[in-house]
């Protein structure tokens, strides 16, 4: 249903949608002509279903990639903290390292 015809809706007839404004989603994909709308009733389902979407479009902002460069610097960080833990790695070189990085 689109905004417009929601708006158009008598008052009674609102109450009786078998959803809410807050169990709907739209993606815009790309290469595509027009838009997928779903509606998603169960909140938890919901939740997953936008973590997931966030994790494999890499994005910070919705926009596909935009969270890439932090994913890189995360793992970075990660591999230089396991090395010092396992020892490969001494704390001075793992400053100096840091310093590079940033």
């Amino acid at each position: 249903m689109l905004r417009k015809h929601i708006m158009m809706i008598e008052r009674n007839r609102i109450e009786k949608l078998p959803f809410y404004g807050w169990n709907c989603i739209t993606l815009n994909i790309k290469d595509r002509e027009g838009d997928v709308y779903l509606i998603i009733k169960d909140e938890k389902v919901m939740s997953y279903f936008l973590k997931l979407l966030i994790y494999e479009l890499r994005s910070t902002d919705g926009v596909n990639g935009t969270a890439n460069r932090l994913r890189h610097a995360i793992i970075k960080e990660e591999k230089l903290n396991f090395q010092v833990k396992n020892g490969t790695i001494n704390k001075v070189q793992l400053k100096n390292l840091k310093a590079k990085i940033d």
